[in-house]
């Protein structure tokens, strides 16, 4: 176990670490919006659904055409950050999401709503694919793990505050408030980047690939269309079927145009070093668990066990506080030890966690088993997350970050809907009203912990940390 503790040349000016810190709270505001606002929509949806008088079909687009645009969106962005400049399409994400909330909040037609939550979508896609690479530019390398820890635990903290903060906001102003709620937090946050955010410009001129970014959103599109509607219409389904081999050869033809293109959207040497694409596959095989572990025990707990959804929910927060006190120390110790050792310790934790629920599951188990195993999941996943993050990024050189930053979004999105399309093809089978045995739900869960072991390995195996030259 190696130490990664940088030399006295490798450390900052005090300069450097205050516009670091800067960059860390803007972000903080800026980011915190996106994923509250997803949190809080869901618990707003019956009083929108009042209000607007929107059919199932237009709720249902309201939620997802939200993630299918921002998740489609991501590589191209990336691509544009790293050639236009993040501090461009930053504020310019900033803008497009502060004035489609106001518009999500004066939305008085399902129609109207569902096109403001796609400009949402947009402007959401345009922040995400810049967080980490600010974060990046901004920290001086003895500083980058600690600035990433605090920057998880804070938004593990967001994803605990949001369902109560949106239920408050709900119950006393109505469900538009959960939209009204960001504006203001928008508007600051645009301000602060106009003033504080150093401009980032690529050293040569490079054209966007067109071809390449819509040969990307179709095999996105339909991949997703198929993860997401599967369930649905039925997994062998000929119009599902068909619909992954179109989307599967997409991605192959994708794969291939990019190989030949002199400026492409996807840079396919970010998977040349092993050990930065090996990082890549275990944080896409954690995501497979980490996503789809809180709607396996939401259903567990109100299917197996007869509890109410508010009761379900309470009982998943310790794998949030787990991961809201991991997060900050991972960020430290990585200044001292090899990230993949980090990283394999917390995959590892999470691994074993799971195997503990999965043996409990026939047993009915009382709430301290489960708390304490989704505990040590979130700490797992907070041991893990950092440092991976840590060593993708930090190994890019700095005009391709916005595009590094887009590819681990981009897998954890399709990874996270793969995990949850799993849980729901094992456990739910053709309801998700029916009570239904513990033995399924061990099924799933013996799934998702091979998905860890096999991380754990990998995460082992990749090697010490490439850094850019």
């Amino acid at each position: 176990m190696g130490s990664s503790e940088p030399d006295d040349q490798e450390r900052s000016d005090p300069a450097q670490r205050r516009y670091a810190w800067r960059v860390l709270a803007l972000n903080v505001v800026v980011v915190s919006q996106p994923a509250l606002n997803a949190g809080m929509l869901n618990l707003a949806l019956p009083d929108i659904t009042r209000q607007t008088s929107a059919t199932n079909t237009q709720i249902t687009l309201v939620v997802s055409a939200y993630w299918l645009v921002s998740t489609v969106l991501l590589l191209s962005f990336g691509r544009l950050a790293d050639m236009l400049g993040r501090r461009r399409l930053y504020i310019a994400g900033i803008a497009t999401f502060t004035l489609a909330c106001a518009g999500c909040a004066a939305a008085t037609s399902a129609d109207v709503l569902i096109l403001m939550r796609i400009l949402q979508a947009v402007g959401a896609a345009a922040i995400i694919v810049n967080s980490s690479a600010l974060l990046t530019d901004a920290f001086p390398r003895d500083l980058l793990s600690t600035g990433m820890g605090i920057s998880a635990s804070i938004f593990s903290a967001f994803g605990l505050a949001g369902p109560v903060v949106g239920g408050a906001l709900v119950t006393r102003f109505g469900g538009q408030a959960v939209f009204w709620f960001s504006v203001p937090f928008g508007v600051i946050g645009l301000v602060g980047a106009l003033l504080l955010l150093r401009p980032h410009l690529p050293t040569t001129r490079q054209s966007f690939d067109y071809a390449g970014a819509g040969l990307s959103a179709v095999a996105l599109t339909g991949l997703l269309v198929f993860l997401s509607g599967g369930q649905s219409w039925g997994w062998e389904n000929p119009v599902g079927l068909g619909v992954a081999t179109f989307s599967a050869g997409m991605l192959v033809a994708f794969v291939l145009f990019e190989r030949g293109r002199r400026h492409p959207l996807l840079d396919l040497s970010l998977f040349t070093v092993w050990s930065r694409a090996a990082a890549y596959v275990c944080h896409g095989l954690v995501a497979v668990s980490d996503f789809s572990i809180a709607l396996l025990l939401s259903l567990y707990f109100q299917r197996v066990m007869g509890l109410t959804a508010l009761d379900a929910g309470l009982r998943l927060v310790p794998s949030t506080v787990g991961a809201l006190v991991a997060a900050p120390l991972a960020g430290r110790l990585a200044r001292r030890y090899e990230s993949r050792v980090l990283s394999s310790w917390g995959v590892a934790l999470h691994a074993a966690a799971l195997l503990g629920l999965v043996f409990a599951f026939p047993a009915h188990p009382p709430y301290w088993v489960t708390g304490v195993c989704l505990a040590a999941i979130g700490v797992g996943t907070g041991l893990f997350t950092t440092p991976n993050t840590h060593a993708i990024m930090a190994s890019v050189e700095p005009d391709r970050r916005g595009v590094a930053g887009a590819v681990r979004s981009t897998i954890a999105n399709v990874a996270g809907l793969t995990g949850t399309a799993l849980v729901l093809a094992v456990v739910a089978g053709p309801s998700v009203a029916a009570r239904v045995s513990a033995s399924s739900f061990q099924v799933a869960g013996l799934v998702l912990f091979a998905c860890c072991v096999v991380g754990t390995f990998l995460s082992l195996a990749r090697g010490r940390q490439h850094d850019p030259q």
